[in-house]
């Protein structure tokens, strides 16, 4: 999964979204973004669970374009 910052920095939108997904009902703690490197890219790692039980692991890549 690719996105783009646009304004603040990695730690902002990495604090950010994980709020967002604690805010959510029936949350998992392998949802949120866990942290594996933030240099020029950002990448991090989630993991969700699909109604069928089976895992779905995603990797994030973040791309500063401030």
């Amino acid at each position: 999964m690719f996105g783009y910052v646009m304004e603040n920095n990695f730690d902002f939108w990495h604090t950010t979204i994980n709020e967002w997904i604690t805010n959510e009902p029936n949350w998992e703690e392998s949802e949120q973004l866990e942290k594996l490197d933030f240099s020029k890219i950002a990448t991090l790692k989630s993991q969700h669970t699909r109604i069928t039980g089976e895992k779905l692991y995603l990797t994030h890549f973040w791309i500063n374009v401030c």
